[in-house]
């Protein structure tokens, strides 16, 4: 279906971890540009509308390896295998497997029900307003409905957010401003409208994420799903690394995004986890450990 530019949700968050697989999605700070030239009014409208015109599937299924690296977290765990299933705009099913193929953690979202699996510790955190939980992490405003953007390659801004477009080599360098003084910066192709890399610095310029695309694929109409994510998250030198080998449409989802607790797990809010990575971001240091 046409993908439209939609108005934003508010919701605050703490932890840098999910806000990052949620591509951290959403706020940034303003640098001076210096040896870029201006582009042409119209070239903001046209580049603008590209980023609109992407037509993309409701539903899609996707295998991917993901690779994570934080020395503050005590992570570096080899590439591992997963899966990934997404129905637009605010669904979202995510899971991590071992080599042998059990599940190491899962992150899913119905839209409003947010849980988070830790295999490995047995413990489900869960928020049944995932609008209320995210946010924080980067100072902004950011909706479930963002994080589903991030993995399937869209930028979660609107044009009215719109302040500026610079030419940037062959790139297209687009500058972004939230209510709250925070920014968002993408570097797009201009014939694609497609992002190549995200910047996003809270309103005082502290940079709060980082994520660089890969290739898209192509698509029916136009570039379609991308190849690839890494997201860089500073605050606790989080590295994702997400290759998707492949992309599959759907022509209805699973039920899969309220995944049920394990009769085993140790249920815990969504804050207690969100507490915890926190404490290591202030820190810097793998003491503060999360529940």
């Amino acid at each position: 279906m046409p993908l439209t530019l939609r108005p934003r949700r508010a919701a605050p968050w703490r932890a840098p971890l999910i806000a990052a697989l949620a591509i951290s999605l959403s706020t940034s700070a303003c640098k001076k540009d210096r040896g870029i030239d201006a582009l042409p009014a119209l070239a903001d409208d046209v580049v603008l509308q590209r980023l609109a015109d992407r037509t993309l599937p409701d539903h899609a299924r996707a295998r991917f390896s993901i690779k994570l690296r934080s020395k503050p977290l005590g992570i570096a765990a080899p590439p591992l295998g997963g899966g990934l299933v997404v129905s637009r705009p605010d669904q979202a099913y995510l899971t991590v497997l071992n080599p042998v193929g059990g599940p190491i953690l899962t992150l899913a979202t119905d839209g409003t029900r947010m849980v988070f699996l830790n295999n490995r510790d047995k413990q489900a955190f869960v928020e049944e307003d995932a609008s209320t939980t995210l946010g924080g992490a980067t100072a902004g405003n950011v909706g479930v409905d963002d994080l589903v953007d991030v993995l399937v390659g869209l930028v979660p801004v609107t044009p009215d957010e719109h302040v500026r477009t610079r030419r940037d080599g062959a790139l297209s360098r687009m500058l972004f401003r939230r209510q709250d003084g925070a920014t968002i910066t993408t570097w797009v192709d201009p014939g694609l409208g497609t992002p190549t890399r995200v910047e996003v610095d809270d309103a005082k310029g502290t940079r709060m994420v980082e994520a660089e695309y890969g290739p898209f694929e192509e698509g029916e109409t136009g570039p379609g799903l991308p190849t690839r994510v890494t997201v860089f998250v500073p605050s606790v030198e989080l590295t994702i690394d997400l290759r998707y080998k492949a992309w599959t449409p759907l022509e209805a989802a699973p039920d899969v995004f309220r995944p049920p607790v394990p009769d085993d797990f140790t249920t815990l809010p969504m804050t207690a986890f969100a507490d915890g990575i926190s404490a290591v971001g202030d820190t810097g240091s793998s003491e503060a450990e999360t529940p």
